[in-house]
């Protein structure tokens, strides 16, 4: 059994340092700790925890309604830093507190501002309430859909209303002194109850510190856990909400890290179209799917042959003779379960093209090494304005030093390019304004390798001939490939990240 420890003010204790404390609350199965903060100077200390045991405390970031002296101006500009310093942190604790404070407005104002704050970013909010329940009537509303009210000690009614908005309490010792414990905690839902020390302030005892350490003591008296031995202890309410809370997106923890959570959104809100799924369409939808791309089309219709493990991701010994669609979806799902994978079995051409582009699309890769369906897909994507890039030839490459982005018009010793480029500008196509990855690198190419420049073939060119004419099989190594890619996708997921702001 773990613990989390929703609420804690670790920077604070007086008797034990840090570390003395989370080694303590490790050995009692606590698995993690939400270190709160309350003003900008504690904000500071707060981060500092969380980089000191990193994946262990997640820090939040708040101004309590206690503080309020201490919101100079630019205080929000400062809040906003953090949070996006740290894509895994909540916001909080804020809120009201009639006994140290009698005046609302002051108290208001700042509230809103930080639920506006964790609606902007995404993060759940702690809320602190005492004695406010008439000035929080206008709040309800505005409050972001994930919150939890820390160290709920009020009546039943009060946490109703938290239920029905779809919030959280955080029980803490504070409510077993409470003259509602027995009507709250035995109505409150498991799954909304989240347990929190609170430490090193109220403890079971006046003045006494209390750590993350105490957790199983604390749960040992309160239902639903009282009631019942400790190893039939509902998960849900102990150890499943720090994933819930804390880390929800430590998925992609790190590339929100640097794009930003708006830049995060954009990607979780993008759909890509990848199509060709080989040895560079591969590598490309990888890269889509680990940086956290939300909807994902992949087109291929064919199936993996042993002569491709040498150099596609997707092509292993249990994946030889299955088609590439739903290999590619089954890999997209394990990295990221909650992505949207459609999946179009078939090949590109002008009939097929329609129900291709018949759903919306941000952004394509065309990782198609047949001459007549790149360039129908180019020239289609083309005149439709769909964002696009396109791979060029990688076969005998073998300096990765000499592959980059390209217009169309500038590349150069890439037969492949070449033959796109003569047949894309008899279509009317400028080509300088097409994005492709290439190699400069000079090979020599075998005269029996020259693709054929017969406008009226739109057979599929495939290794082994099991789908249109054979060809011959060229040389190719995984690292150029995979270079050819990662770059396409980096472009895109920079493109997309950072579209908004070329729009503003």
């Amino acid at each position: 059994m773990q613990f989390i420890d929703t609420h804690i003010h670790l920077q604070d204790f007086k008797s034990n340092c840090a570390t003395d404390i989370v080694g303590a609350a490790r050995k009692a199965g606590v698995a993690g700790m939400v270190c709160v903060s309350s003003y900008p100077e504690d904000w500071e200390r707060a981060a500092a925890l969380a980089l000191s045991f990193p994946g262990y405390i997640v820090p939040a970031f708040g101004l309590h309604p206690w503080y309020l002296e201490k919101a100079e101006t630019g205080w929000e500009t400062l809040l906003s830093e953090y949070l996006q310093r740290f894509p895994q942190a909540l916001l909080g604790e804020c809120g009201f507190d009639r006994l140290k404070n009698s005046a609302y407005e002051p108290q208001a104002e700042v509230f809103a501002r930080q639920i506006e704050l964790a609606v902007k970013y995404g993060r759940p909010l702690i809320v602190h309430a005492v004695r406010a329940d008439a000035w929080l009537e206008g709040f309800w509303a505005k409050l972001p859909p994930k919150f939890v009210f820390h160290s709920f000690s009020g009546s039943r009614e009060q946490l109703n209303k938290i239920m029905i908005h779809g919030g959280y309490a955080g029980f803490g010792y504070s409510v077993l002194r409470s003259r509602h414990r027995e009507n709250v905690l035995k109505s409150v839902p498991a799954e909304r109850m989240l347990l929190e020390t609170d430490g090193p302030y109220q403890g079971p005892l006046p003045n006494e510190e209390v750590a993350s350490s105490a957790l199983p003591e604390l749960a040992s008296g309160l239902p639903p856990f009282a009631a019942v031995p400790r190893k039939r202890w509902p998960d849900k309410c102990i150890a499943t909400h720090w994933s819930l809370w804390a880390l929800e997106n430590r998925r992609f923890l790190r590339t929100e890290a640097l794009l930003g959570h708006e830049g995060m959104e954009r990607l979780r809100g993008a759909r890509v179209m990848v199509v060709g799924l080989g040895a560079v369409g591969g590598y490309a939808l990888e890269a889509l799917a680990r940086a956290g791309v939300g909807h994902l089309t992949l087109v291929d219709f064919d199936v993996f042959d042993e002569s491709n493990i040498n150099r596609q991701i997707l092509a292993l010994s249990s994946t030889v003779g299955r088609k590439k669609t739903e290999v590619a979806r089954e890999r997209v799902l394990d990295i990221n379960p909650d992505c949207d994978v459609k999946i179009i079995e078939t090949f590109v051409n002008a009939d097929t093209l329609p129900q291709l582009l018949a759903e919306p699309v941000d952004y394509v890769v065309d990782a198609i090494d047949a001459l007549n369906p790149k360039c129908c897909l180019m020239e289609t994507l083309y005149r439709n304005g769909i964002p696009f890039i396109s791979s060029m030839g990688a076969a005998l490459k073998t300096d990765v030093s000499r592959i980059g982005l390209r217009r169309l018009s500038r590349t150069e010793n890439c037969s492949l390019a070449r033959f796109v480029r003569k047949r894309l500008k008899r279509r009317g196509v400028d080509i300088g304004k097409i994005v492709c990855v290439s190699s400069d690198e000079q090979v020599k190419l075998p005269a029996t390798a020259l693709f054929d420049d017969n406008e009226n073939d739109a057979n599929p060119v495939v290794s082994g001939g099991r789908n249109g004419r054979k060809r011959l099989t060229m040389g190719s190594l995984p690292t150029v490939t995979a270079v050819f890619g990662l770059t396409i996708a980096g472009e895109i997921i920079k493109n997309i990240s950072r579209r908004a702001d070329s729009e503003r």
